[in-house]
Protein backbone atom coordinates (compact mmCIF):
# COMPACT_ATOMS: atom_id res chain seq x y z
CA UNK A 1 0.00 0.00 0.00
CA UNK A 2 0.89 3.80 -0.39
CA UNK A 3 3.57 2.86 -2.73
CA UNK A 4 4.40 6.02 -3.99
CA UNK A 5 5.66 6.72 0.06
CA UNK A 6 7.76 3.03 0.00
CA UNK A 7 9.45 4.70 -3.57
CA UNK A 8 10.32 7.77 -1.78
CA UNK A 9 12.05 5.57 1.29
CA UNK A 10 13.95 3.46 -0.53
CA UNK A 11 15.06 6.77 -2.63
CA UNK A 12 16.39 8.18 0.88
CA UNK A 13 18.26 5.31 2.24
CA UNK A 14 22.07 5.83 1.35
CA UNK A 15 22.53 1.95 0.63
CA UNK A 16 19.96 -0.45 -1.04
CA UNK A 17 21.26 -3.93 -1.69
CA UNK A 18 18.52 -6.31 -3.70
CA UNK A 19 18.70 -9.92 -4.28
CA UNK A 20 16.60 -10.54 -7.41
CA UNK A 21 16.31 -13.31 -9.76
CA UNK A 22 14.98 -10.63 -12.67
CA UNK A 23 16.73 -7.57 -13.61
CA UNK A 24 14.46 -4.99 -13.58
CA UNK A 25 11.77 -5.19 -10.74
CA UNK A 26 9.87 -2.04 -8.92
CA UNK A 27 12.68 -2.35 -5.73
CA UNK A 28 16.33 -3.11 -7.88
CA UNK A 29 15.40 0.41 -9.65
CA UNK A 30 16.37 1.94 -6.16
CA UNK A 31 19.37 -0.28 -5.53
CA UNK A 32 23.21 0.66 -5.24
CA UNK A 33 24.41 -2.99 -5.09
CA UNK A 34 22.40 -5.68 -7.11
CA UNK A 35 23.18 -9.27 -6.18
CA UNK A 36 21.92 -12.46 -8.84
CA UNK A 37 19.63 -14.72 -7.23
CA UNK A 38 18.85 -18.39 -8.10
CA UNK A 39 14.78 -18.79 -9.35
CA UNK A 40 12.85 -21.00 -7.57
CA UNK A 41 13.81 -23.97 -10.07
CA UNK A 42 17.09 -23.41 -9.82
CA UNK A 43 16.88 -24.09 -6.48
CA UNK A 44 18.77 -26.78 -3.58
CA UNK A 45 16.82 -27.37 -0.27
CA UNK A 46 13.53 -27.79 1.15
CA UNK A 47 9.82 -26.27 1.22
CA UNK A 48 7.04 -25.84 3.58
CA UNK A 49 3.33 -26.05 2.61
CA UNK A 50 0.39 -24.45 4.21
CA UNK A 51 -0.23 -27.81 5.89
CA UNK A 52 2.96 -28.04 7.74
CA UNK A 53 4.76 -30.35 5.12
CA UNK A 54 8.39 -30.42 4.70
CA UNK A 55 9.34 -31.40 1.02
CA UNK A 56 12.68 -31.41 -0.56
CA UNK A 57 13.01 -29.53 -3.51
CA UNK A 58 15.49 -30.10 -5.85
CA UNK A 59 17.33 -27.90 -8.99
CA UNK A 60 15.77 -28.85 -12.55
CA UNK A 61 18.06 -26.06 -14.31
CA UNK A 62 21.53 -24.90 -13.71
CA UNK A 63 22.36 -21.45 -12.72
CA UNK A 64 22.77 -19.03 -14.84
CA UNK A 65 25.53 -16.67 -15.51
CA UNK A 66 26.58 -15.54 -11.62
CA UNK A 67 23.49 -16.30 -10.54
CA UNK A 68 23.75 -17.66 -6.64
CA UNK A 69 21.41 -19.27 -3.95
CA UNK A 70 20.05 -16.36 -1.29
CA UNK A 71 21.91 -18.04 1.80
CA UNK A 72 25.35 -18.18 0.04
CA UNK A 73 24.67 -14.42 -0.36
CA UNK A 74 23.85 -14.00 2.82
CA UNK A 75 26.99 -15.36 4.21
CA UNK A 76 29.19 -13.88 2.07
CA UNK A 77 27.78 -10.10 2.80
CA UNK A 78 28.29 -11.56 6.75
CA UNK A 79 31.66 -12.21 6.39
CA UNK A 80 32.41 -8.95 4.95
CA UNK A 81 30.74 -7.14 7.83
CA UNK A 82 33.15 -9.67 10.24
CA UNK A 83 30.39 -12.22 11.11
CA UNK A 84 31.61 -14.71 9.03
CA UNK A 85 31.80 -17.53 11.70
CA UNK A 86 27.95 -17.22 12.15
CA UNK A 87 27.66 -18.21 8.76
CA UNK A 88 29.56 -20.16 7.88
CA UNK A 89 27.40 -22.58 5.83
CA UNK A 90 28.78 -24.28 2.90
CA UNK A 91 25.30 -26.47 1.57
CA UNK A 92 21.64 -26.35 2.60
CA UNK A 93 21.33 -29.39 4.84
CA UNK A 94 23.87 -27.20 7.20
CA UNK A 95 21.23 -24.63 7.26
CA UNK A 96 18.06 -26.53 7.42
CA UNK A 97 19.63 -28.58 10.78
CA UNK A 98 20.44 -25.19 12.10
CA UNK A 99 17.14 -24.39 12.23
CA UNK A 100 15.74 -27.46 13.33
CA UNK A 101 17.98 -27.22 16.11
CA UNK A 102 16.49 -23.76 16.98
CA UNK A 103 12.83 -25.03 17.01
CA UNK A 104 13.83 -27.33 19.85
CA UNK A 105 15.91 -25.01 21.94
CA UNK A 106 13.70 -24.30 24.98
CA UNK A 107 11.02 -25.87 23.64
CA UNK A 108 9.76 -27.99 26.26
CA UNK A 109 6.56 -28.38 24.91
CA UNK A 110 5.20 -25.18 24.68
CA UNK A 111 5.68 -24.79 20.85
CA UNK A 112 4.60 -26.96 18.05
CA UNK A 113 7.02 -26.38 15.84
CA UNK A 114 10.12 -29.00 16.99
CA UNK A 115 12.11 -30.34 14.25
CA UNK A 116 14.41 -31.47 17.53
CA UNK A 117 14.42 -35.41 15.41
CA UNK A 118 15.82 -33.81 12.30
CA UNK A 119 18.60 -31.22 13.78
CA UNK A 120 20.99 -34.24 13.14
CA UNK A 121 20.30 -35.72 10.00
CA UNK A 122 23.78 -35.84 7.42
CA UNK A 123 23.81 -34.73 4.15
CA UNK A 124 23.22 -37.85 2.57
CA UNK A 125 19.77 -38.18 4.54
CA UNK A 126 19.00 -34.67 3.95
CA UNK A 127 19.07 -35.38 0.62
CA UNK A 128 16.48 -38.35 0.89
CA UNK A 129 14.16 -36.88 2.89
CA UNK A 130 11.17 -38.13 2.11
CA UNK A 131 8.02 -35.59 2.80
CA UNK A 132 7.86 -34.69 6.45
CA UNK A 133 4.60 -33.47 8.30
CA UNK A 134 5.71 -31.45 11.53
CA UNK A 135 2.81 -32.09 14.26
CA UNK A 136 0.75 -34.37 12.69
CA UNK A 137 -1.35 -34.50 15.74
CA UNK A 138 -3.93 -32.81 17.49
CA UNK A 139 -3.29 -29.38 18.84
CA UNK A 140 -3.95 -29.59 22.40
CA UNK A 141 -4.14 -26.09 23.44
CA UNK A 142 -6.83 -23.97 21.81
CA UNK A 143 -7.43 -20.06 23.02
CA UNK A 144 -10.19 -17.96 21.26
CA UNK A 145 -9.46 -14.62 21.31
CA UNK A 146 -12.09 -12.05 21.47
CA UNK A 147 -11.90 -9.07 18.86
CA UNK A 148 -13.63 -6.21 18.56
CA UNK A 149 -14.18 -5.32 14.65
CA UNK A 150 -13.24 -1.49 14.09
CA UNK A 151 -15.04 0.07 11.52
CA UNK A 152 -12.26 0.52 8.40
CA UNK A 153 -10.75 3.97 8.21
CA UNK A 154 -11.54 4.60 4.30
CA UNK A 155 -14.37 7.18 4.54
CA UNK A 156 -16.37 8.26 1.49
CA UNK A 157 -17.18 11.94 0.96
CA UNK A 158 -18.14 14.18 -2.15
CA UNK A 159 -14.47 14.56 -3.52
CA UNK A 160 -14.56 11.09 -3.26
CA UNK A 161 -17.42 8.52 -3.28
CA UNK A 162 -16.52 5.24 -3.91
CA UNK A 163 -14.99 2.43 -1.88
CA UNK A 164 -12.32 0.76 -4.10
CA UNK A 165 -11.26 -3.38 -3.88
CA UNK A 166 -8.75 -4.14 -4.96
CA UNK A 167 -7.78 -8.42 -5.39
CA UNK A 168 -6.62 -11.51 -7.83
CA UNK A 169 -7.09 -12.28 -10.86
CA UNK A 170 -6.93 -15.76 -12.56
CA UNK A 171 -3.69 -15.98 -14.47
CA UNK A 172 -1.00 -13.80 -12.75
CA UNK A 173 0.95 -14.53 -9.87
CA UNK A 174 1.90 -11.12 -7.14
CA UNK A 175 3.29 -8.42 -9.39
CA UNK A 176 4.19 -10.58 -12.71
CA UNK A 177 7.85 -10.59 -12.14
CA UNK A 178 7.23 -14.33 -14.16
CA UNK A 179 3.66 -14.67 -15.22
CA UNK A 180 3.55 -11.11 -16.73
CA UNK A 181 6.62 -12.33 -19.48
CA UNK A 182 4.04 -15.07 -20.89
CA UNK A 183 2.31 -14.85 -23.54
CA UNK A 184 -0.60 -17.38 -23.02
CA UNK A 185 -0.74 -16.32 -19.10
CA UNK A 186 -1.20 -12.60 -20.84
CA UNK A 187 -4.50 -13.70 -23.04
CA UNK A 188 -6.79 -14.31 -20.25
CA UNK A 189 -6.67 -10.35 -18.92
CA UNK A 190 -3.62 -8.44 -20.19
CA UNK A 191 -4.16 -5.01 -18.70
CA UNK A 192 -5.20 -3.37 -15.92
CA UNK A 193 -9.06 -2.58 -15.37
CA UNK A 194 -11.53 -1.29 -13.09
CA UNK A 195 -14.61 -3.00 -12.40
CA UNK A 196 -17.81 -0.84 -11.62
CA UNK A 197 -21.66 -1.26 -11.43
CA UNK A 198 -23.74 0.40 -14.03
CA UNK A 199 -25.12 2.64 -12.07
CA UNK A 200 -21.74 4.44 -10.73
CA UNK A 201 -20.66 3.90 -14.26
CA UNK A 202 -23.86 5.97 -15.89
CA UNK A 203 -23.15 8.89 -12.97
CA UNK A 204 -18.96 9.10 -13.93
CA UNK A 205 -20.32 9.09 -17.74
CA UNK A 206 -17.95 5.90 -17.88
CA UNK A 207 -18.84 3.69 -20.94
CA UNK A 208 -17.46 -0.40 -21.17
CA UNK A 209 -14.17 -0.38 -22.69
CA UNK A 210 -13.15 3.19 -22.31
CA UNK A 211 -10.17 4.13 -20.30
CA UNK A 212 -10.35 6.03 -17.07
CA UNK A 213 -8.60 7.88 -13.97
CA UNK A 214 -9.23 6.54 -10.37
CA UNK A 215 -7.78 8.44 -7.64
CA UNK A 216 -7.45 8.49 -4.14
CA UNK A 217 -5.13 11.57 -1.83
CA UNK A 218 -2.21 8.89 -2.24
CA UNK A 219 -2.13 8.69 -6.13
CA UNK A 220 -3.90 7.91 -9.48
CA UNK A 221 -3.99 4.82 -12.07
CA UNK A 222 -5.24 4.77 -15.25
CA UNK A 223 -7.33 1.62 -16.27
CA UNK A 224 -9.84 0.53 -18.71
CA UNK A 225 -13.51 0.39 -17.67
CA UNK A 226 -15.86 -3.14 -17.03
CA UNK A 227 -19.22 -2.70 -16.28
CA UNK A 228 -20.29 -5.78 -14.58
CA UNK A 229 -23.18 -6.77 -12.50
CA UNK A 230 -20.62 -8.49 -9.87
CA UNK A 231 -20.07 -5.08 -8.52
CA UNK A 232 -22.35 -3.22 -6.19
CA UNK A 233 -23.34 -0.24 -6.43
CA UNK A 234 -20.77 2.28 -4.57
CA UNK A 235 -17.93 0.06 -4.99
CA UNK A 236 -14.95 -0.63 -7.50
CA UNK A 237 -12.65 -3.22 -8.09
CA UNK A 238 -9.22 -3.23 -9.52
CA UNK A 239 -6.44 -6.45 -9.72
CA UNK A 240 -3.07 -5.85 -7.80
CA UNK A 241 -0.93 -7.45 -10.14
CA UNK A 242 0.69 -4.24 -12.20
CA UNK A 243 3.59 -2.68 -11.37
CA UNK A 244 5.90 -0.10 -13.07
CA UNK A 245 7.10 -2.50 -15.24
CA UNK A 246 4.22 -3.29 -16.60
CA UNK A 247 2.10 0.18 -16.99
CA UNK A 248 2.50 3.28 -16.62
CA UNK A 249 0.30 4.61 -13.94
CA UNK A 250 -1.74 1.30 -13.80
CA UNK A 251 -0.39 0.76 -10.29
CA UNK A 252 -3.35 0.55 -7.71
CA UNK A 253 -1.46 -0.19 -4.96
CA UNK A 254 -0.11 4.00 -5.28
CA UNK A 255 -4.00 4.64 -4.23
CA UNK A 256 -4.45 2.54 -0.76
CA UNK A 257 -3.63 3.87 2.41
CA UNK A 258 -0.75 2.43 4.53
CA UNK A 259 -3.55 1.96 7.44
CA UNK A 260 -2.68 -1.76 8.84
CA UNK A 261 -4.47 -3.92 11.28
CA UNK A 262 -3.34 -3.66 14.79
CA UNK A 263 -3.06 -7.14 15.39
CA UNK A 264 -1.48 -8.82 12.16
CA UNK A 265 -0.18 -5.97 10.44
CA UNK A 266 -2.50 -6.99 7.06
CA UNK A 267 -2.98 -3.40 5.22
CA UNK A 268 -6.20 -2.21 4.44
CA UNK A 269 -6.14 -3.61 0.82
CA UNK A 270 -9.58 -3.66 0.60
CA UNK A 271 -11.40 -0.70 1.77
CA UNK A 272 -10.49 2.85 -0.18
CA UNK A 273 -12.16 5.68 -0.71
CA UNK A 274 -11.60 6.85 -4.50
CA UNK A 275 -13.28 8.52 -7.23
CA UNK A 276 -13.47 7.78 -10.76
CA UNK A 277 -14.04 9.58 -14.26
CA UNK A 278 -13.18 9.51 -17.61
CA UNK A 279 -10.46 9.87 -19.57
CA UNK A 280 -10.45 10.18 -23.46
CA UNK A 281 -6.89 10.23 -24.66
CA UNK A 282 -6.26 12.15 -28.22
CA UNK A 283 -4.63 8.97 -29.23
CA UNK A 284 -4.32 5.12 -28.93
CA UNK A 285 -1.97 3.08 -30.10
CA UNK A 286 -0.27 -0.65 -30.51
CA UNK A 287 3.37 -0.81 -30.63
CA UNK A 288 5.23 -4.45 -31.55
CA UNK A 289 9.05 -4.57 -31.32
CA UNK A 290 11.86 -6.93 -31.05
CA UNK A 291 13.09 -4.33 -27.86
CA UNK A 292 10.34 -2.55 -26.62
CA UNK A 293 11.64 0.70 -26.38
CA UNK A 294 11.76 3.63 -23.44
CA UNK A 295 8.30 5.64 -24.09
CA UNK A 296 8.21 9.44 -23.55
CA UNK A 297 6.81 10.20 -19.65
CA UNK A 298 3.97 11.64 -21.21
CA UNK A 299 2.90 8.53 -22.72
CA UNK A 300 0.81 6.29 -20.94
CA UNK A 301 1.79 2.64 -21.66
CA UNK A 302 0.33 -1.17 -20.87
CA UNK A 303 2.69 -4.08 -21.39
CA UNK A 304 1.32 -7.53 -22.78
CA UNK A 305 4.27 -9.64 -23.29
CA UNK A 306 5.85 -8.82 -26.38
CA UNK A 307 3.37 -5.45 -27.30
CA UNK A 308 2.51 -2.27 -25.64
CA UNK A 309 -0.49 -0.78 -25.50
CA UNK A 310 0.02 3.05 -25.62
CA UNK A 311 -2.20 6.06 -25.14
CA UNK A 312 -1.82 9.85 -24.49
CA UNK A 313 -2.49 13.67 -25.94
CA UNK A 314 0.01 13.77 -28.23
CA UNK A 315 0.53 11.43 -30.97
CA UNK A 316 2.90 9.25 -30.55
CA UNK A 317 3.82 8.32 -34.80
CA UNK A 318 6.76 11.22 -35.18
CA UNK A 319 8.52 9.95 -32.07
CA UNK A 320 8.36 6.40 -33.53
CA UNK A 321 9.72 7.11 -36.97
CA UNK A 322 12.87 9.55 -35.21
CA UNK A 323 13.09 6.36 -33.00
CA UNK A 324 13.29 3.92 -36.06
CA UNK A 325 15.43 6.48 -38.52
CA UNK A 326 18.00 6.67 -35.76
CA UNK A 327 18.81 3.50 -36.02
CA UNK A 328 18.77 3.21 -39.61
CA UNK A 329 16.15 1.36 -40.15
CA UNK A 330 14.10 1.49 -43.12
CA UNK A 331 10.72 3.06 -42.59
CA UNK A 332 7.27 2.19 -44.19
CA UNK A 333 4.05 4.79 -43.42
CA UNK A 334 0.66 4.50 -44.31
CA UNK A 335 -1.69 7.18 -43.01
CA UNK A 336 -5.32 8.03 -43.18
CA UNK A 337 -7.68 10.87 -41.99
CA UNK A 338 -8.08 8.13 -38.52
CA UNK A 339 -5.17 5.70 -38.65
CA UNK A 340 -1.26 5.86 -38.88
CA UNK A 341 1.21 3.32 -38.64
CA UNK A 342 4.65 2.40 -39.37
CA UNK A 343 6.39 -0.71 -39.94
CA UNK A 344 10.42 -0.66 -39.49
CA UNK A 345 12.78 -2.56 -41.63
CA UNK A 346 15.92 -3.63 -41.26
CA UNK A 347 18.31 -5.88 -43.55
CA UNK A 348 14.95 -7.54 -44.79
CA UNK A 349 14.03 -8.22 -40.94
CA UNK A 350 10.93 -6.30 -39.22
CA UNK A 351 11.83 -4.64 -36.30
CA UNK A 352 8.81 -2.84 -35.39
CA UNK A 353 5.04 -2.29 -36.10
CA UNK A 354 3.27 0.19 -34.49
CA UNK A 355 -0.72 1.34 -35.05
CA UNK A 356 -2.37 4.46 -34.15
CA UNK A 357 -5.96 6.13 -33.94
CA UNK A 358 -8.34 8.49 -32.48
CA UNK A 359 -9.50 5.35 -30.84
CA UNK A 360 -7.86 1.95 -29.92
CA UNK A 361 -6.68 -0.38 -33.52
CA UNK A 362 -8.58 -3.44 -33.94
CA UNK A 363 -5.75 -5.89 -34.70
CA UNK A 364 -5.72 -9.32 -34.60
CA UNK A 365 -3.19 -10.81 -31.65
CA UNK A 366 -2.01 -14.25 -32.57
Amino acid sequence: PDSHAVCQALAACPLVMVSEVMQETDTSRFAHIRFPALGWGEKNGTVTNSERRISRQRAFLPAPGEARPDWWIIARIADQLGYGDAFAWEHPQEIFCEHAALTAFENNGERALNLRELASLSREAWDELAPYQWHAGDFPQRTLVPVDPSPHGAGVDELYPLILNTGRIRDQWHTMTRTGYVPRLMQHIDEPFVETNATDAARAGLTDGQLARVSSPRGVMVARVRISTAQRAGELFAPMHWNAQFARQGKVNALVEGRVDAGSGQPESKQTAVRIIPWLPAWQGELYARELPALPPSVCWWRKASRLTVAGEQPLLSWIMAYASGRGWQLQVAQTGERSSVLAWHHGELMLGYWEGHTLPALAHA
